[in-house]
């Protein structure tokens, strides 16, 4: 199950977000060789289109936890989601703002390895902050490490994707020199 909004900030509103965006600071993503996904995530998940890139990341969230000075600003977005769209969740247990550069090695066949963000029952919302390339995609599990793709996702600025846990990925953008995507996780309701 998923979903896409498009209506949920003015842009005004957008604007405002990626001033705050711009001035926080971003890190490497700590995992083996600072790629994206860990060596477990690989070789659970990955297929032979996976192709891994870095990935820098503002947290703001970890576990429950609150790591950020900047947590009102997502904390406001995402009230206002859930005004907008009706959708319900039991908690937030992680936020972070992913940063990626612009990758020619890839092609609209590759992507990063295909993964469920948590091990337990929950929602993912994507925001999108800006438009650039570099899709979204969602997956079916049709085999161990293979996979059918159920829909691309744009990237479009101002955009929301809510999902419950399900297999996706992301590529990197080709043509673009960034890409940006603030990306929660959301304990079911009920």
């Amino acid at each position: 199950m998923y979903k896409v909004y498009d209506d949920v900030i003015t842009s005004d509103e957008a604007e405002a977000l990626m001033i705050t965006f711009k001035a926080l600071p971003f890190y490497f993503l700590k995992t083996e060789n600072n790629y994206s996904s860990n060596a477990e995530i690989q070789n659970k998940w990955s297929d032979k289109n996976t192709v891994e890139a870095k990935v820098m990341q503002h947290e703001f969230m970890q576990d429950g936890e609150i790591l950020s000075n900047d947590f009102g600003t997502i904390e406001i977005l995402l009230k206002k989601f859930l005004e907008k769209s009706g959708e319900k969740f039991e908690g937030l247990n992680r936020c972070k703002l992913n940063l990626q550069f612009q990758n020619k090695d890839y092609d609209v066949n590759k992507y990063q390895c295909p993964h469920k963000d948590q091990d337990f029952d929950h929602h993912v919302l994507i925001y999108y902050p800006f438009t650039s390339d570099g899709d979204t995609i969602l997956f079916k599990e049709i085999a161990n490490k293979e996979y059918e793709i159920i829909d691309r996702i744009k990237p479009v600025g101002g955009r929301f994707l809510f999902m419950s846990n399900q297999f996706h990925a992301s590529q990197p953008p080709i043509k673009n020199e960034t890409r940006m995507t603030l990306n929660y996780n959301l304990r079911k309701h009920g």
